[in-house]
């Protein structure tokens, strides 16, 4: 094998082989290996296709098989960048089937392994997966039919929840109820990556209804769905969606954006951190035989000890020593081709770990970008709104919010880029019981417009707020003690971007009001926020309830 000055992960993916023979794993082997014969220039060894182990004499494929596990690792020469640039570099496909439970399991990696560090790449899809889907075919995550989840929304997002599945790709109806091409257009491409579900439009309307329209998908729109949906920590924001109007519809920009994407789901599928479980390497299925024949050698070698210590007559203890003298060979053996797997595997340990530290820093600074993309964005819509102001253009029109449930779909539509509603806030409010929804609409309103603006430093937005307060018979205050208390600090922290913030404001009603001095949930109210000051938004972390402190308590 090439030596691995540098090794990079592309792609893997998993599954479960189709029973559609009586021996699907033999089925899948062969294939398999008629796949590396034809890009092999050596011939594979006749019990090749009987499922033994064996190595070809130039080094670029390896197989190894023993206690139901069978891994292939094939090397292919970039010939083209050889040729070009005059850098050596092998794509390299590890392939493993294992009988588990008398079911067959199939996983699959892609990586580059180039002998000069830093030399970029494109990721791509094993090919070896689009031979495998035709035939005997692959059952990933165990759907042999995914448009099953087409006709059923509570099924669909039970399978969504699963943190251990391939993403899925939902491609809503177009408004007139006919399927959307991109279904088609996209299919073939992510085979193995992503399960592709069309959803007809009575589909779409009952995910809307279920789960609110934060989590729909209609007229033609296409939503990724990453592993482990959660409705109740409300990450619906880690699953974007593309409106019809902003999918390309010429085959050049369709080509584009699958490209695209794919390049997504591949990044996806090696950055899991239970990969090592779903798709183990090469490598380590290796590790995991020496250490097997490491401990059948020594149970032989103990053996033979304990028949030399049973041997009554010399000749017989020589014989014995004989044979324990090869059980030990044996036994050394096998230590020793563990040790060279531990030291693979280690290897592999630490380039992944080199890989994992280049994409976080690059995902940093993508992060980084995106925020100065969208902090200058910001700072145009406020110089808008200023000249808005100064022009005497009244503020759109606020809907009232009708309903707690309504929460955050009403925030974004009304307010944003001023007011952010954290998943924890909007959990608390679509529990309580404070009965007003419109008052604390209209709180909200008054922090996310004067506040906002106050704390922007518009002019006279300071005595705007002052008044409107007085209205609604209102004041912002800090919470006080609460932050500084160990017993009740965590209430007053709420996740946020990549850390957390602490809620150090709150709204409540004015002093000398009959609600401030109640205790009643169902009378009286808090809101908890916290002014972001880089983003300049109020971020709201609970509401309407009270936080338990020691004056609550």
């Amino acid at each position: 094998m090439v030596t691995p000055a540098e090794s990079r992960l592309v792609s893997a993916t998993w599954g479960a082989l189709a029973a559609s023979s009586p021996d699907p794993i033999s089925l899948a082997r062969e294939k398999i290996l008629r796949w590396v014969a034809s890009r092999s220039d050596e011939a594979l060894p006749s019990n090749a296709y009987s499922g033994a182990s064996f190595s070809l004499a130039l080094g670029h494929c390896d197989v190894i098989s023993g206690n139901g596990l069978w891994a292939l690792r094939f090397d292919t020469a970039d010939e083209e960048l050889r040729d070009e640039a005059g850098i050596e570099r092998r794509w390299r496909t590890e392939a493993v089937i294992a009988e588990i439970k008398e079911k067959a399991i199939f996983t699959v990696r892609l990586s580059v392994v180039t002998a000069i560090p830093g030399v970029p790449f494109f990721r791509s899809s094993p090919s070896l997966v689009r031979e495998l889907a035709e035939a005997p075919g692959l059952i990933f995550d165990g759907l042999l039919n995914p448009q099953e989840l087409s006709r059923n929304a509570a099924l669909l997002f039970q399978f969504l929840s699963r943190k251990d599945r391939l993403p899925v790709l939902a491609v809503a109806d177009n408004e007139d109820g006919s399927e959307s091409f991109y279904v088609q257009a996209i299919s073939k491409s992510v085979c193995g990556f992503a399960h592709v579900v069309r959803i007809p439009n009575q589909t779409a309307w009952d995910i809307t209804k279920a789960f609110g329209r934060k989590w729909s998908v209609f007229n033609g729109a296409l939503r990724l769905f990453m592993p482990g949906v959660s409705l109740e920590l409300g990450n619906y924001r880690d699953h974007p969606i593309w409106l019809k109007q902003s999918l390309p519809a010429d085959r050049e920009g369709v080509r584009a954006f699958t490209r695209r994407l794919l390049d997504r789901l591949l990044t996806s599928s090696v950055s899991r951190t239970d990969l090592d479980e779903l798709a183990p390497s090469f490598n380590s299925i290796n590790s995991h035989l020496r250490a097997l024949q490491l401990a059948d050698a020594s149970t032989v070698a103990r053996k033979a000890q304990a028949e030399v210590a049973a041997a009554k007559t010399s000749e017989d203890r020589v014989a014995a020593q004989h044979r324990q003298i090869d059980a030990m060979r044996v036994e050394a053996d096998s230590l020793r081709a563990q040790v060279a797997s531990i030291d693979a595997k280690l290897l592999e340990a630490i380039q992944d770990r080199d890989m994992a530290y280049e994409f976080n820093r690059e995902l940093e600074q993508e992060i980084d970008r995106l925020k100065a993309q969208i902090f200058g964005i910001s700072a145009r819509n406020r110089s808008l709104e200023a000249q808005l102001a100064e022009y005497g253009e009244a503020r759109v029109a606020v809907e009232p919010l009708v309903s707690f449930e309504d929460l955050e779909d009403w925030s974004e539509r009304h307010f944003a880029g001023r007011l952010v509603i954290l998943p924890k806030a909007a959990r608390a409010a679509k529990k309580a019981v404070y009965e007003d929804v419109d008052h604390i609409s209209s709180c909200l309103t008054l922090l996310a417009s004067h506040y906002v603006d106050m704390r922007r430093g518009r002019d006279s937005a300071a005595e705007s707020f002052r008044n409107e307060c007085e209205r609604l018979r209102v004041e912002v205050s800090d919470v006080g003690e609460a932050l500084q208390n160990h017993r009740y600090r965590q209430q007053f922290l709420a996740p946020y971007q990549r850390g957390s913030i602490e809620l150090d404001l709150h709204l409540a009603p004015a002093p000398g009001t009959s609600e401030r001095g109640s205790w009643d949930p169902k009378r009286t109210y808090r809101i908890y926020f916290a002014w972001d000051s880089e983003q300049e938004v109020v971020v709201i972390g609970s509401l309407p309830g009270h936080l338990t402190t020691s004056l609550t308590h």
